[in-house]
């Protein structure tokens, strides 16, 4: 009698000690959690147009690359300048990407273009993505003291426009 006691106290403090042990271990499962485990699933909004099938406004998974959106947005026209498309960038909630049209001398036809670098006012040159009014006052002196820019690139030249903020822009201006 006294063995089966001490055996069912055995076995009673064996439970006992494995409930304890999967309940840390199940606690330890929730509260670890990377910040990238939770953004894992979350989706941005973001507008295509210009060359492509179906432009439109698109909900895609954060962290998504442009080749992503361009192929769910059905592929490029047969008149998209794919050269002038970084299909890398990483899109970003609320962004608006423009695929310009492809012309016989290269430089794209300046009616896709979003915003003309060259004659935009501070109004429209703020509707470009990380341009603020200090940004496109400073493009408006920068054009007036040396003249109109001669290519896109020109415009990191600027001060208060960086390579990240030029990556941005670039599919969406034109001179």
């Amino acid at each position: 009698m006294l063995d089966e006691l001490d055996n069912k106290k055995k076995w009673l403090i064996f439970l006992s000690i494995t409930n304890i042990v999967s309940i840390i271990f199940n606690c330890y499962l929730f509260f670890n959690k990377n910040e990238t485990d939770i953004y894992q699933f979350t989706t941005i909004v973001v507008q295509i147009s210009g060359e492509v099938i179906n432009p439109g406004i698109y909900e895609i998974e954060s962290g998504s690359r442009l080749n992503d959106l361009v192929l769910k947005a059905g592929g490029y026209t047969s008149h998209a300048n794919q050269d002038s498309v970084n299909l890398a960038l990483i899109l970003k909630d609320e962004m608006k990407i423009n695929i310009p049209k492809a012309s016989v001398n290269g430089q794209g036809e300046n009616d896709t273009c979003k915003v003309n670098i060259n004659t935009s006012d501070s109004i429209l040159l703020t509707t470009l993505y990380g341009i603020g009014e200090v940004k496109a006052q400073a493009i408006i002196n920068y054009r007036e003291k040396n003249g109109p820019f001669h290519s896109i690139s020109e415009l990191k030249n600027v001060t208060g426009i960086g390579e990240k903020t030029y990556e941005f822009i670039k599919i969406d201006i034109c001179i």
